[in-house]
């Protein structure tokens, strides 16, 4: 004969124990759909300011060679053909229009081109930088981006001893700022967004030359003094989102 064992019917607590792990499973479930949702908003946050600063040095970029082609423009109206590097931020000036061959006298060809120059710089610059004892002039477009520096960059051909090129280009760079600042000399008071001094002066001698020296067509190109415009660069911060 088989003895049926009796059933054991369901307890309330044990109804109760399986709400409450089916309650806190639900509710861990609702949480790691939060965090997720945190961490998808936030990427999303970077990914947004990434683009900003991307177009911001993009955008700085373009005012710069906008301000290059203004330039290029007023020189070409006075009758003085000069040259673009726009990747580098660079005006060249040849040697053709500024000094004789050999010296680092500014000739009066050179001269007049110098001051023209320098009446467009002292035009344009102050909008992007600072002037002491002067406010920002009202016809200044509305613009976040700042030019950092100014350099005046002396270069030779590869002919001649290395000492002779080195100081014939330091030369030259330093009579082209010079003669640009005692006709324009709110140049000289120009300051970079941290208050320091706008223009650099330096010479290369025959280390940068922009054709080969093959030819004396390009030798002619690389005896030359560079106007190099460098916008400010993004904040530490705006690196940091980069990174």
């Amino acid at each position: 004969m088989t003895i049926e064992r009796p059933q054991r019917r369901p307890q309330p607590d044990d109804e109760n124990y399986f709400i409450s792990m089916t309650d806190m499973m639900v509710g861990m479930v609702f949480l790691f759909i939060i965090t997720l949702m945190f961490f998808a908003l936030k990427f999303n946050d970077v990914s947004v300011q990434e683009t900003q600063v991307l177009n911001t040095l993009l955008d700085a970029n373009s005012t710069r060679a906008a301000l290059l082609q203004r330039l290029k423009v007023v020189m070409l109206d006075k009758g003085f053909v000069v040259e673009l590097d726009q990747d580098n931020g660079i005006l060249h000036l040849p040697e053709n229009i500024m000094f004789d061959k050999g010296g680092y006298y500014l000739n009066t060809q050179g001269r007049k081109a110098v001051v023209i120059l320098g009446k467009a710089l002292a035009d344009l610059l102050p909008c992007f930088a600072r002037l002491e004892n002067r406010a920002r002039p009202e016809h200044c477009p509305a613009s976040p981006h700042k030019v950092e520096a100014v350099f005046v960059e002396g270069h030779t051909d590869s002919d001649g001893e290395d000492g002779a090129n080195w100081d014939l280009s330091i030369r030259r760079s330093l009579n082209t700022y010079q003669f640009m600042a005692e006709s324009q000399p709110e140049l000289a008071r120009l300051l970079n967004h941290d208050g320091q001094p706008f223009f650099s002066v330096s010479g290369y001698g025959k280390q940068r030359p922009i054709r080969p020296n093959d030819s004396d067509d390009n030798k002619r190109k690389n005896r030359r003094v560079d106007i190099r415009l460098v916008m400010v660069a993004p904040k530490a911060g705006d690196v940091e989102v980069l990174r």
